[in-house]
């Protein structure tokens, strides 16, 4: 089981935080994706036998969202 919390660019409304929860929620693998809308972030716990952090970054970022490091 993975853990990660990963940083965005600032969300531009609650619509668009239901986009990226949506995106990645339905992906293979994740189990529990939190947005916390003040932070900036993206809690994820995931199944590392099933998708890596780095795949997930790529979904997010396919959704016309910007990631961090």
């Amino acid at each position: 089981m993975g853990f990660a919390t990963i940083k965005m660019e600032e969300f531009g409304c609650l619509s668009c935080l239901k986009k990226v929860k949506r995106g990645i929620q339905k992906e293979d693998g994740i189990e529990n994706v939190t947005i916390l809308f003040d932070y900036v972030k993206v809690k994820l716990t995931f199944n590392e036998e099933r998708i890596g952090l780095q795949e997930i970054q790529t979904k997010i970022n396919r959704l016309k969202f910007k990631t961090f490091d």
